[in-house]
């Protein structure tokens, strides 16, 4: 009991608290930079561009929509471009998306885009926006987030195993 009482040791609990919390914070302001405010500025532009699609729609139909989101997906872009848009009746008037969800339930999806080139499958993760237009079509445009993803999964492992390890070490 007298360890406990101690001053150096309420000192020494202080600065492990004080180095944890700072390497939190830290690890905290990091993931915001480089995961969160990129991920909140997709998103931004996926709306805006998920407007103007559904606007173009709502002009031109719905296969001048299919040129417009075939001439995107192949677009030079840093991010590579994915879309659906299905009929009222779901039947698929063009697609680059492998695979969604079947109702659409929430605005904003993950969507695990696999794409297949000679063999080999690359792996894809891609932020889509999922909205209902006005006659009952679905239209999805979404955008790769891969690195964006990969980056979050490993500052997520790095704080669960780091924060313990700095404790201890403190």
């Amino acid at each position: 009991m007298k360890l406990l009482g101690s001053l150096s040791f309420r000192l020494a609990l202080i600065y492990v608290g004080l180095f944890s919390g700072s390497v939190a914070l830290l690890g905290g302001l990091y993931y915001w930079v480089a995961v969160a405010s990129p991920m909140r500025a997709e998103r931004e532009a996926l709306s805006r561009e998920g407007q103007a699609l559904a606007r173009r729609y709502r002009q031109e139909g719905v296969d001048r929509m299919a040129l417009l989101l075939e001439r995107r997906a192949g677009a030079p872009s840093p991010r590579l471009a994915y879309h659906a848009l299905l009929r009222p009746d779901g039947s698929v008037v063009t697609a680059n998306l492998p695979s969604w969800p079947s109702h659409s339930s929430e605005p904003w999806v993950r969507i695990e885009a696999d794409v297949s080139r000679e063999g080999l499958e690359d792996e894809y993760e891609a932020l889509v926006l999922d909205q209902r237009l006005p006659d009952g079509a679905r239209l999805m445009v979404g955008r790769d987030i891969d690195d964006l993803d990969d980056l979050e999964e490993e500052l997520i492992d790095a704080l669960v195993w780091l924060l313990p390890a700095f404790a201890l070490l403190g």
